[in-house]
Formats: structure tokens, sequence, C-alpha cells
């Protein structure tokens, strides 16, 4: 049982290492204006993606005031796909569900070695 929680530990700490050296080579990156890096050696990539979550509730109580009923957006919570059909169909419009979301940033790096 000790040794597994040694290791558990040694791997959040290397967990956060990875993260330090993420954040120095993203800033390294940004300093040269480059998303990439190669040598002979390793190539590394470094791109950035949005994510998207919303106020379920919020959004919920808004979707119920407009009209649509339960069976509508839900299936044990509000159903996001049930949302969107809605959205596409013309039936409501994407401007009010969008005050429910929140967007963020995700950047990922992709390090891979040459052969």
């Amino acid at each position: 049982m000790t040794e597994y929680h040694q290791v558990q530990r040694e791997l959040k700490e290397l967990q956060e290492h990875k993260k330090r050296l993420k954040a120095k080579i993203d800033l390294n990156l940004s300093a040269i204006g480059e998303s990439k890096y190669e040598d002979h050696q390793y190539s590394a990539v470094m791109s950035e993606h949005q994510r998207v979550s919303y106020d379920e509730e919020g959004l919920r109580e808004y979707l119920l005031n407009m009209g649509f009923n339960e069976a509508d957006i839900c299936s044990q919570g509000i159903d996001l796909k049930k949302v969107e059909k809605l959205v596409s169909s013309g039936q409501l419009d994407a401007l009010h569900v969008a005050k429910y979301a929140k967007i963020s940033k995700i950047k990922t790096l992709t390090v891979k070695e040459n052969k």
C-alpha cells in the first residue's frame, strides 16, 4: 500500500512538472511568434481550441419560460443535443442560448520524437 501511494505522489509531481514545462514551451513559442517547433530530434505543435459549457439550470429555466416543455429539452438534465436541434430547426434563437454558454480556450501541446 505504501508503494502505491508513493507512486501516486510521484505521478502527481511529474504531472505538475509537465504542466510547468508546457507553460514554458508555450511562452517560448509565443515569444518567437510560432506555434510549431522542430529540430533533428523532436517536433512540437501548440494548438488552441475553444470549449463551451453552459449554465444548464439558467438555460433550462429560460427555455421553460419560452414555452418549451421538459420533453423538448431534457432527458435527465437538460439535453443539449435536443436544444441544438431546436436551434437548427429555427424554433429557438441561438443568440438566446449563447447567453448561457461559457467559452474557454484550451491549449494542447503535442510533442513527437522525430525518426
